[in-house]
């Protein structure tokens, strides 16, 4: 099977509201045998897992060099499609199981995760499946110790020497070792790794030890509800509604674009939408809230989303708000996973995870996205969804947490349980951020103590500031005399569609042949955010959606030459707005341009608005 093969039957997608796995079982169906039975035995590639299904039954077993311990189990449910086999566990948890590209693979899927685990079919059980596991203190160490010797693919990046480590803590550790001892063991052999994605639980001692990388502000969780309330009070128009059990806030700002209003969306994290666990309907109710959200996205001319603290959850939930912001389908990033226990840089083939355009309600705008260090996990691979957005989605903050991969859960023999990365996210170019995360394009200081005092969010007003409530100005040397002359009459009265005040201003740019490079400002001045088609009989702008500058632009540069004659596009309403479409008439010697802007009175104000 070929490379490209293999990505598309693993891609991983999203049409509107799911996550969605391509598995072409009806086509295979007509060139294979019949799938021959599920029960037996099946080893990950990675993940060190050995999968068992006997009948209706699901069991899973973590398995390294020294250990075979059991651990979730999973009933098969009668509602299945096609090929797929639905299992479910005690936690709520489901996993399908669907054939692979040949009779002796599988593909397992969680819900909840983007990606898919490859099953291989074993004859066998590991040799170390059939020896017995003592739990003493030497056997939890080793089996902590190896696990992440197996999986874990940071340690180059993290500047850790594992087997110095090792040579440090074995000998610390022996028959009588502590519980609190051995904790506080594991605990300072990972603690200097600053992974977010590490972590212990020792329940029976009630001690749990989670990673992290330092924060710019380490005061910034603490301080939380002063941050909600400085936002909400000096920032907010009307309040912010709540969604999703306030996981997701939305308002409108205060302060708005020079062409309408701006929306602020807070996500506080990508789970826990909804008192029921089952992912299928927590993803409703994330649905249902983005459409509410978005119903009048076309009445925006902004939108700043905020994730600045969040915790992370399922990767699934950012890529589905992902959708309601894409104006075309692309790749919001790849994933591949360490799967060789002697080789950290061995992985997996890679899994493309699309973000594809919804069409449920959704805002095609100008984005803003508020990062910083307290954006973790599933709210970073939300940011990586967002990289390749069109138009481009500008960050603002700081660096994100640097911790990416779905966190491998594993279990000690006493009961205790422990968990550590061992996927890598890739973008495009194949560019990973583990370690010091995403960077912002502008960077800010997230909430330092001269903000809290002052109730000043600085790294909204640097959104507001230097991106979405400016106009475009047009240089010094364009905003000449001549230009200023060349407007030939600014019209006022009452917009018989919208019932509000609207002026209409007409310019001809100079006589003769306009430069490319004026027709290039002239449509960065434009800044249309209109999602409106173009209705016209000829072919220049048909069939092309009107975004933010990128399409207007590129028309100027392609097609205003002095071989145009005329092409007339004539205004007409846009259905999702009250907005009207520009004229835009072309001339063999000039151009002349029609464009709605915001409203104004006097002539003075029109030049305020351009120069």
């Amino acid at each position: 099977m070929s490379l490209e093969r293999k990505l598309q039957w693993l891609a991983a997608v999203v049409f509107g509201s799911a996550a969605l796995f391509l598995f072409p079982n009806s086509a295979r169906a007509q060139t294979q045998p019949a799938t021959p039975s599920l029960d037996g035995l099946w080893l990950t590639d990675g993940y060190g897992m050995l999968t068992e299904f006997e009948s209706d039954q699901l069991q899973i077993f973590e398995v390294t060099r020294v250990s075979c311990i059991p651990t979730a189990k999973a009933t098969r449910k009668q509602e299945a499609s096609g090929q797929e086999l639905l299992f479910t566990g005690g936690d709520g948890d489901t996993y399908r199981v669907s054939p692979g590209p040949s009779p002796d693979t599988r593909w397992l899927h969680e819900d909840g995760s983007v990606s898919i685990i490859v099953l291989r079919h074993t004859a066998a059980r590991p040799a170390v499946c059939n020896q017995p596991l003592a739990d003493s203190p030497i056997t939890n160490y080793q089996v902590f110790w190896e696990t992440f010797t197996e999986h874990y693919p940071f340690f180059a990046l993290r500047h850790m020497d594992w087997e110095a480590v090792d040579k440090k803590f074995r000998p610390q550790v022996t028959a009588t070792t502590t519980p609190q001892q051995l904790f506080r063991i594991l605990q300072a052999m990972i603690e200097s790794l600053h992974d977010a994605h590490t972590f212990i639980h020792a329940k029976p001692i009630k001690e749990r030890f989670h990673g992290y990388r330092p924060s710019a502000d380490p005061m910034q969780k603490k301080n939380a509800a002063r941050i909600s309330e400085i936002i909400e009070t000096k920032y907010i128009e009307g309040g912010l509604r709540d969604f999703c059990k306030k996981q997701l806030q939305f308002g409108m700002l205060r302060r708005e674009a020079p062409s309408g209003p701006i929306g602020y969306l807070r996500i506080r994290s990508f789970s826990d939408y909804s008192d029921d666990r089952e992912f299928k309907k927590q993803m409703n109710v994330l649905e249902s809230a983005l459409d509410d959200i978005f119903r009048d996205g076309a009445k925006l001319r902004g939108l700043v989303i905020d994730v600045r603290i969040n915790g992370g959850g399922s990767d699934v939930f950012g890529v589905s708000i992902a959708s309601r912001l894409a104006t075309q389908d692309y790749l919001a990033y790849s994933k591949v996973i360490r799967n060789d226990p002697h080789d950290p840089d061995h992985r997996t083939v890679p899994q493309p995870v699309m973000v594809h355009v919804s069409n449920r309600p959704s805002f095609r705008g100008p984005v803003v996205l508020l990062t910083s260090a307290d954006s973790v996990s599933a709210a970073e691979t939300f940011t990586m969804a967002l990289l390749d957005r069109q138009p481009h989605v500008t960050r603002v903050g700081a660096n994100t947490q640097g911790v990416f991969s779905d966190v491998l859960g594993r279990k000690l023999p006493n009961g205790w349980t422990f968990g550590l990365p061992n996927e890598i996210y890739l973008t495009k170019d194949g560019k990973a951020f583990d370690g010091p995360g995403v960077p912002p394009d502008i960077e800010v200081p997230i909430f330092p103590p001269k903000d809290m005092a002052n109730g000043r969010d600085s790294a909204l007003d640097k959104a507001l500031d230097s991106w979405l409530t400016k106009p475009t100005k047009l240089p010094p040397e364009i905003c000449a005399a001549p230009i200023r002359e060349a407007v030939n009459s600014v019209d006022g009265g009452k917009d018989e569609v919208s019932g509000g005040w609207s002026a209409t201003l007409t310019l001809r740019l100079f006589q003769g042949s306009p430069s490319l490079g004026t027709s290039a400002k002239l449509a960065a001045l434009l800044r249309l955010h209109s999602s409106c088609r173009i209705p016209s009989k000829t072919s220049l702008l048909a069939s092309y959606l009107v975004r933010p500058v990128a399409v207007l632009e590129r028309h100027f540069l392609q097609r205003h030459t002095s071989k145009v004659r005329r092409a007339t596009f004539r205004c007409q309403p846009c259905r999702q707005s009250t907005s009207m479409l520009p004229t835009f008439v072309f001339h063999s010697d000039a151009a002349v341009v029609t464009a709605r802007l915001k409203p104004f009175t006097t002539f003075r104000h029109a030049e305020a608005l351009i120069c």
